[in-house]
């Protein structure tokens, strides 16, 4: 699952001097923070949350991402945190918060200051990373319409006011928009017996195959307790890309290695697969592939050299339950 985290920035002058002459070669033009829209815009029950990545030139660059509209100002602190953390949909920007970081948040309603307490290892930072993690978290959370300023600590150590201010970053005004889908998961029943289904709400890059996606939620787990993940958590997609009426999955040997096998199982884990894409994208044909190569066709009760069709027999006739 998804875990909570973050980074920090620089304390000392000295540093913010010589990270200003790093942000002259990253950042495009400043932009005064009244010229950007809230992330409080409202989208059919959603919050439109904006947050702040880098682009491939090292320039910071919003991407658009939608929240619980339910959600109090905490609770919206703590998803567009979450969502950082969890890195950019589109697949030309770049992340700036470390995978290995956690945080908490202290905010109460109606304060225009939030506290919020980073935990990484921010040693091992680079002045220009420390800098560019500081100005997305400070200029995302500061875009909700109701906090002006970020009281951030890291490791611990003393909170530094932080605002649009004086944090001398200059994000683009650019927006690279995002789409809100559902689409309907496939993952093992507590018997291993058959597939029971699962609604999953995510946000998408629409230049991004959709089926991407939904396999990156299958390896994710099932939210349901009463379900099983069909794919093991280890294993990664190397490219997933859709030709004609077929997609090709290109999957890490640990689809192979790491799974505990069985015949059951196997047939499972393959039509949890396809069975959730092509219910969404109306794909009929599945070419798996380890590593780039197709897997030899006796080594699963599924031949996985075949292009592989979807099936619904496996599937259980309970409700789709979120």
């Amino acid at each position: 699952m998804i875990k909570r985290m973050f980074g920090r920035t620089f304390r000392n002058k000295t540093a913010l001097i010589i990270c200003a002459a790093c942000i002259c070669l990253i950042a495009a033009a400043v932009v005064v923070s009244v010229l950007l829209p809230d992330n409080a815009a409202n989208r059919g029950g959603r919050t439109a949350a904006r947050l702040y990545f880098t682009n491939a030139a090292g320039g910071f660059q919003v991407e658009e991402r939608y929240l619980p509209d339910e959600a109090d100002g905490r609770e919206l602190i703590e998803g567009i945190l979450t969502e950082l953390v969890a890195g950019p949909k589109n697949i030309n920007l770049v992340r700036t918060a470390p995978r290995e970081t956690e945080y908490t948040v202290d905010y109460s309603p109606g304060e225009s200051a939030v506290s919020i307490a980073l935990f990484t290892d921010y040693e091992s930072m680079s002045a220009r990373e420390r800098l560019i993690l500081e100005g997305s978290v400070v200029w995302s959370v500061t875009g909700t319409g109701f906090v002006d300023e970020v009281l951030l600590s890291i490791n611990g150590g003393e909170a530094e006011a932080l605002n649009r201010s004086n944090m001398n970053v200059a994000p683009a005004l650019e927006v690279v928009k995002t789409e809100h889908t559902a689409f309907t998961l496939y993952f093992a029943d507590a018997g291993s017996r058959y597939l029971v289904p699962e609604l999953r709400h995510t946000d998408v890059d629409p230049n991004r195959p959709l089926a991407a996606y939904i396999l990156e939620q299958l390896i994710e787990g099932p939210a349901r307790a009463d379900s099983v993940a069909t794919i093991p958590p280890e294993v990664k997609i190397k490219d997933v890309t859709v030709e004609g009426d077929v997609c090709y999955i290109d999957l890490s040997q640990d689809f192979l290695s790491r799974h505990p096998g069985g015949e059951s199982a196997e047939r499972l884990t393959v039509y949890s697969i396809v069975n959730s894409i092509s219910g969404k994208t109306g794909i009929k044909a599945f070419q798996f592939l380890i590593d780039s190569e197709k897997a030899a066709s006796d080594r699963w009760s599924v031949d996985l050299s075949m292009p592989v069709e979807p099936d619904y027999k496996y599937i259980s006739l309970q409700p789709v339950e979120e």
